[in-house]
């Protein structure tokens, strides 16, 4: 995997804001371990050229996101958000024809409130891994699971990625309140599990 992100000071507008991109790629763990390649395919394997005999990329499998936060020091707001993708883009046309083609997106906010001996935080967070309406014209893999990974990728059983899991919906709500002798929260969860399996019957 490798990150990049960039935050201006040169700009007095635009203080608090940052911005970047990340990308992964993940495979099974080869028998003779990793090479020297393995470690910079995510420099150089941007697409579903073919790689094997049915003409797609299964070798490795990619999320690719682009992510910003803006936080608005005086105000004590900050907002959000994550724009990912999950399977590779058959050229550049087509990865802006169709953006919602295999994303995700979380979209975020939280603000502040002083009080006589601490403040408050109040929250809103939205996330979606479930597969756009897209997937009735064209193949769309569930986030995290793969055609020949069907039980998902895994590091020694833990689930890569988001803890709602593939395909899910999740909109979250929390209440914080921080004084000299801890926190103290509340939040209300609403997560639809697996929202693919629906369509998938």
């Amino acid at each position: 995997g490798a990150s990049f992100g960039y935050r201006p000071s040169f700009v007095k507008e635009l203080k608090g804001l940052s911005f970047g991109i990340a990308r992964i790629l993940y495979k099974y763990w080869p028998e003779n371990g990793f090479t020297a390649h393995d470690i910079f395919l995510v420099v150089n394997n941007f697409d579903s050229s073919p790689k094997n005999p049915n003409g797609r990329n299964d070798e490795t499998d990619q999320i690719t996101s682009v992510f910003g936060r803006w936080y608005f020091e005086e105000a004590g707001v900050e907002i959000y958000s994550e724009w990912a993708r999950n399977d590779f883009n058959i050229d550049l046309k087509e990865f802006f024809q169709e953006l919602d083609h295999s994303m995700a997106i979380t979209l975020g906010f939280q603000k502040t409130f002083d009080s006589s001996n601490g403040f408050w935080r109040f929250g809103f967070e939205h996330t979606t891994l479930a597969r756009p309406r897209t997937v009735e014209l064209r193949g769309t893999p569930i986030y995290y699971i793969h055609d020949i990974v069907k039980q998902g990728y895994t590091h020694e059983g833990q689930l890569i990625g988001a803890s709602i899991g593939p395909g899910s919906k999740n909109q979250l709500i929390r209440l914080d309140r921080f004084v000299d002798s801890g926190k103290f929260s509340f939040s209300f969860q609403r997560l639809r599990f697996d929202d693919d399996a629906f369509y998938n019957i």
